[in-house]
């Protein structure tokens, strides 16, 4: 252990895109769930359109000062989600199926079999836990993840878990890596590590948060492994 991986107190990890991915797809699962319900939809078309609607949706609440719903009851996550997914299938929400297609869709991904944990991950995990590290989570998500988290068996890896359905804040606002320094028991944010896939959520905020910090960027072939092993005995 090197002397600055020394000072660190607890690493806290980024769930989605950090430790796990929807599996196949989001894209895929939607087109699955929509074939059951009748709902022809491209699948490559589906994860597009999703990924565009949820950013448009959630910037645009940002610039009124106004936080995510999944900061709140899981009926305002689900109202959120419904719009994102009309917006992802498109002319094909249309169909009048649709409303019995999102709540059969929004249930699927309210359990852990339709996750899976990226291939380091688990490796990486144990390595730090071995190597003597506190483990921690902080995750935009509305209350589901707790659920996914349970029914993968790992909640008892991670002490605290923050998640922003649960405590009302999200990131990239301070307050929640403030709650997650409290919950750590940690005097000093720069004694705490923020990991993460999001450049902005996950490492630039954590570090105006007073907080240490690594960002993960999957699409060059960045991996849990790469961004912490220099912390792994």
């Amino acid at each position: 252990m090197n002397q600055a991986s020394e000072n660190i107190h607890t690493i806290f990890l980024d769930v989605g895109g950090t430790l796990l991915r929807a599996h196949p797809s989001v894209g895929e699962i939607y087109a699955e769930v929509a074939a059951e319900h009748g709902i022809a939809v491209d699948s490559a078309e589906v994860q597009q359109n999703v990924r565009g609607t949820f950013w448009q949706k959630l910037l645009k609440r940002r610039s009124r000062g106004e936080m995510s719903p999944q900061t709140g009851s899981i009926e305002g996550a689900k109202d959120f989600w419904r719009e994102v997914v009309r917006g992802g299938l498109g002319e094909a929400a249309e169909h009048q199926a649709f409303d019995t297609y999102f709540e059969d869709v929004f249930e699927q991904f309210s359990h852990a079999r339709r996750y899976r944990f990226f291939d380091e991950a688990h490796d990486v995990l144990k390595g730090l836990r071995d190597s003597g590290y506190r483990l921690g989570i902080i995750s935009n998500w509305d209350t589901r993840l707790r659920t996914v988290l349970e029914e993968f068996e790992v909640t008892d890896m991670f002490d605290p878990i923050i998640i922003s359905g649960e405590v009302g804040h999200e990131k990239p606002f301070s307050e929640i890596f403030q709650i997650a320094r409290k919950r750590a028991g940690a005097r000093s944010a720069d004694r705490l590590l923020q990991v993460g896939d999001s450049f902005y959520e996950d490492y630039e905020a954590a570090i105006a948060a007073g907080f240490e910090a690594r960002h993960i960027d999957r699409s060059k072939g960045q991996t849990l492994m790469t961004a912490l092993e220099d912390l792994i005995a």
